[in-house]
């Protein structure tokens, strides 16, 4: 791989909050402008890519980001090393299908794509009602009250400490304490943050949503693998929900196939020219609001990795300002 030294004014994660460390030097491999090396023809174009092609051109952020630090064998990152920070572009890829391939790359791993469970709706009745589920929690969308932050602010008080690392040990006792309480390990994580998240940005807010992205390989066209094959669900919040309730939540949205209506309701949009398309996102946009994307892309095993860190960060708008991967 080549590549070139990072952008001073690089809009990522790494530029805007890994400010306290120093300022690492770091390199910068762009994949984002670069067209994808498995696109396959017209009659299976990615419909979701082609949704994010269209956002662009409307100002909208499609990058999200990958950024490597070494650390010692505590885990400290080491400040003498060099960065890497990988972007990609979901017009082309979502973040299984890039991170797979970066790995492969990168020689960490050669696993392939994971696949999601099969729970495609059997019968046209089904499959509508799937659509009318998605519509109906669609109009249930709202804005969070956000508070002012001050993040330059905050960062002098917290330092460093707001890395937060598990070890393996501690990995295993979160998910035995998720078991133990009969919830997913995603909705004990997902609680914590969504604490965090009302308690410094949005205090005095109703109650809002998640987008919770869901993984659809395995039972869609296999040609989707290596490229955007995730749709999602919304999973209601407020400021003292527990893991338990959106454990509820989550399942239930799942056993609505809600994540198929959003699947479906995607498709249709193969029915409309580019300039249409823009127009509906733009009118989509005035109206739906959520606090954020919230997505875990599983765990990948490495023979080779050692002594390393890696950040993952989602891209956002100002219809969905927070992403956690």
């Amino acid at each position: 791989m080549k590549f070139a030294e990072c952008p001073k004014s690089t809009p990522s994660f790494f530029s805007t909050h890994l400010d306290s460390f120093n300022e690492l030097d770091c390199f910068h491999y762009d994949l984002s402008k670069k067209a994808h090396p498995f696109l396959v023809n017209e009659e299976n174009y990615d419909v979701i890519g082609r949704h994010y092609e269209e956002a662009k051109k409307l100002g909208f952020n499609d990058i999200f980001q990958y950024v490597r630090l070494k650390t010692d064998d505590s885990g400290n990152i080491l400040r003498d090393e060099n960065a890497e920070l990988y972007s990609f572009s979901h017009a082309h890829w979502d973040g299984a299908s890039s991170f797979q391939y970066l790995g492969t790359k990168l020689g960490l791993f050669n696993s392939p794509v994971p696949k999601g469970k099969s729970t495609k709706p059997k019968g046209i009745k089904n499959k509508f009602e799937s659509v009318k589920n998605f519509q109906n929690k669609i109009k249930q969308l709202n804005s969070p009250d956000w508070h002012l932050f001050e993040a330059s602010k905050k960062r002098k008080e917290i330092g460093e400490s707001f890395l937060i690392r598990f070890s393996i040990q501690e990995t295993q006792d979160l998910i035995h304490h998720a078991q133990s309480e009969r919830v997913g390990l995603n909705s004990i994580i997902l609680a914590a943050i969504n604490d965090l998240i009302f308690k410094e940005l949005a205090p005095n807010s109703n109650p809002s949503q998640w987008l919770f992205p869901v993984n659809m390989r395995g039972d869609i066209d296999s040609s989707y693998h290596l490229k955007n094959a995730s749709t999602g669900i919304f999973v209601q919040a407020h400021k003292h929900s527990e893991a338990s309730d959106l454990h509820r939540n989550i399942k239930s949205s799942l056993v609505n196939n809600e994540h198929w209506g959003v699947w479906y309701f995607g498709q249709c949009s193969r029915l409309f020219n580019r300039p249409m398309l823009r127009r509906s996102i733009k009118k989509r946009n005035k109206k739906h609001f959520h606090i954020g994307t919230f997505s875990n892309m599983g765990a990948w095993k490495s023979k080779t990795a050692k002594n390393e860190m890696w950040f993952v960060v989602a891209p956002g708008s100002p219809n969905y300002p927070v992403g956690v991967i």
